[in-house]
């Protein structure tokens, strides 16, 4: 886009893929940052110029990929300068876009549904792969709809009280997972993650081959198996796993209840 430029808030783990890609089309100005910690890495892969004074910034569009706790005090920075006209885009799961909103300026919040590690690299490729949640005002998404298409493809609108959910959506089926495997290993003595990888892997293809989530569900569960339910259940009590239980039951509760609609 000819005479359009952008400014990054935030050069981590989210930030810094996003400007990347951003960048292949868009000048980038400048990246804002609240210590030395980033610039070595800011540098590598942003090579742009950096600054410590949201002051500083002149471009027409800001990606703010800062903590969550953090964005509404950042606005009241941002509101030292000029915003308007200028697109401000948030990268938070549960701010909505009118957070960083005024009379004068476009705001929306894109929010990526994956996970991004230290490996910058090996995020950047898997942004093409993942979908993206986009919220905003019309005027806003129109402005920014061009913006979006050079980051990624995949994304869906959704409305301002759809955000939160989409949010609790994501850590259920990715940050709990996690949860999910620590159980399993703390309940196998001497336990190996390599011997629990195989399951989380056959459970991921059964649904990626199933209509819903369930469809191909395995187990005792599945089967109506109940009393094997209870067993598991009691055992986990009887055996200093009370938290562990208490986790098993919710779960399987849950199963019944998807499964078996005459469950109660």
């Amino acid at each position: 886009m000819n005479n359009v430029s952008f400014s990054l808030i935030g050069a981590g783990k989210v930030g810094i893929p996003l400007a990347f890609l951003l960048k292949k089309h868009i000048n980038l100005d400048l990246v804002i940052l609240n210590s030395d910690k980033n610039i070595e890495i800011s540098n590598y892969w942003l090579n742009s110029n950096i600054s410590f004074d949201i002051k500083d910034i002149k471009s027409d569009i800001i990606l703010v990929s800062v903590k969550d706790t953090q964005i509404e005090s950042l606005f009241e920075c941002l509101k030292s300068i000029d915003l308007s006209g200028k697109l401000l885009i948030n990268t938070s799961g549960t701010i909505l876009s009118s957070v960083l909103k005024t009379d004068n300026n476009y705001s929306i919040s894109l929010h990526p549904m994956m996970s991004f590690t230290d490996d910058i690299e090996l995020s950047i490729k898997k942004i093409e792969s993942h979908y993206f949640t986009v919220e905003g005002d019309d005027n806003s998404i129109s402005i920014a709809t061009p913006i979006l298409n050079y980051i990624t493809k995949n994304y869906q609108i959704i409305k301002k009280d759809e955000k939160m959910l989409y949010h609790i959506a994501s850590i259920f089926a990715n940050n709990y997972i996690h949860a999910v495997m620590d159980i399993a290993l703390k309940l196998i003595p001497n336990g190996d993650i390599k011997s629990v990888i195989p399951l989380l892997e056959d459970a991921t293809e059964n649904i990626k081959n199933s209509e819903t989530p369930l469809q191909n569900l395995t187990g005792p569960v599945s089967r109506g198996d109940f009393s094997i339910v209870e067993k598991h259940i009691n055992f986990l009590k009887n055996n200093t796993f009370k938290d562990i239980s208490n986790i098993y039951e919710v779960i399987a509760n849950y199963l019944k209840a998807s499964k078996f609609s005459d469950f109660k």
